[in-house]
């Protein structure tokens, strides 16, 4: 497979930051148009299979501009939630948005999820919604994530797996490897979204996502496949030791 860009490794740590802040002025009028706005019921259906207790604590790497951590807190409201990103620029949005719906139980933090400037066993639960296939190096984050994981807590992923081939599949690989990179070069103007499809072709598939998550003192609670298989749904708890 030829690459146009680095999938590990410090290089790629820099590139994604410097993507996000570049495109996150459009990047969820992005999301909606090219997903048809199905973007928005991924992220509910992955909600409603976290099923958090009172005053639970929840945190939410690769953030983004908060549409995750956002919606989990509105819904449960003794929720304390924490945001976290790579991106400034998308963090700012996320803030924005928080003051405008008046959630004041979210903070926002910048930082690498191979560094994790938490305390052990801080979290109930943490949370990654199409940001896993960011991080530069998947052993240290997961490492870091089951560290501030309370024991039994979980970790639940909404992501983009490689897929399987189906007539199907092969019909949005098109849309997804040839217009959408041309979608996102007209609003933005920046031509870096061949970076996307090529990142998930260069990911896991679901069960190679969850063996790896397996190795760093998880168990698979669950898992499912949405729309086809197009993105996927992965729960692991952490393991007592």
């Amino acid at each position: 497979m030829n690459n146009k860009y680095d999938h590990i490794g410090k290089d790629k740590k820099k590139f994604v930051e410097n993507m996000f802040d570049n495109i996150s002025f459009k990047y969820d009028f992005f999301n909606r148009l090219t997903t048809f706005f199905i973007d928005q019921y991924w992220r509910n259906k992955f909600i409603n299979k976290i099923n958090l207790k009172k005053n639970s604590s929840v945190l939410d790497i690769a953030t983004g501009t908060g549409d995750v951590v956002i919606q989990i807190c509105n819904k449960y409201e003794s929720t304390n939630g924490v945001g976290f990103d790579c991106s400034k620029n998308m963090l700012e949005i996320a803030r924005n948005k928080s003051k405008t719906k008046k959630l004041d139980k979210i903070e926002y933090i910048h930082g690498y999820a191979e560094s994790l400037p938490f305390n052990d066993n801080s979290f109930d639960i943490v949370t990654i919604s199409f940001g896993i296939r960011n991080f530069n190096n998947y052993e240290k984050a997961l490492d870091e994530i089951n560290r501030v994981l309370k024991p039994e807590g979980s970790l639940a992923i909404l992501e983009f797996c490689r897929q399987k081939n189906s007539i199907f599949q092969s019909l949005f690989s098109f849309y997804f490897n040839k217009i959408i990179p041309i979608i996102g070069k007209v609003l933005t103007g920046q031509k870096i979204f061949d970076y996307l499809p090529e990142s998930v072709n260069n990911f896991f598939s679901l069960n190679e996502l969850s063996k790896k998550i397996n190795k760093h003192g998880f168990k698979t609670i669950s898992s499912k496949n949405l729309t086809f298989g197009i993105c996927s749904i992965l729960i692991s708890k952490k393991l007592t030791k």
